[in-house]
């Protein structure tokens, strides 16, 4: 049964879950505007795969930063450092994660544990959203789902080109 959430202003509408696909899959939709996009982070035990419906969006990853428009798709292999900046006001995408090992897949847990149900389905303002002061529970969360977020010292190594979490890209 699919679920609605809010996390860090972005509206996820969880299609299938882990725990409907024995630990294998997750699918879900995302909407996200500039400003409410992901930390740097490394998936340990999955693949994401994006697939944008509307809008576009630049990866960053180890290996490349590759732009992606309206039916086109982004790879993240488990294991490496990526991210992604909205390059329209608004991008919805589909998103796949598939477990890599014997563990299940941690995105949809984490999204869940961390979210809160939506009222709506509308992405607020980024100014709207209040900065995560202390980010402990969250590091510890992600970890507990096999989601590792990097430092931004971290970050500089492992995606030079990433101009910060947070900057608007053009």
């Amino acid at each position: 049964m699919a679920s609605t959430i809010k996390y860090m202003g972005q509206v996820i509408t969880l299609l299938a879950k882990g725990s409907e696909t024995n630990g294998r899959l997750a699918f879900m939709e995302v909407k996200v505007r500039p400003g409410l996009e992901p930390p740097v982070h490394i998936h340990e035990r999955e693949h994401e795969l994006f697939f944008v419906l509307e809008g576009s969006v630049r990866f960053y990853t180890p290996d490349k930063t590759f732009d992606a428009h309206a039916g086109g798709v982004g790879f993240l292999p488990q294991g490496k450092a990526h991210t992604f900046a909205c390059l329209t006001d608004e991008v919805r995408a589909l998103i796949l994660v598939g477990a890599t090992g014997p563990e299940t897949v941690g995105m949809d847990g984490y999204l869940l544990q961390m979210g809160e149900a939506a009222r709506d389905l509308s992405v607020p303002d980024p100014s709207t959203i209040a900065p995560i002061e202390d980010p402990t529970e969250t590091i510890q969360v992600g970890a507990s789902w096999g989601i590792r977020f990097l430092s931004p010292e971290d970050t500089k190594k492992a995606l030079p080109e990433y101009p910060g979490f947070g900057v608007r890209v053009s």
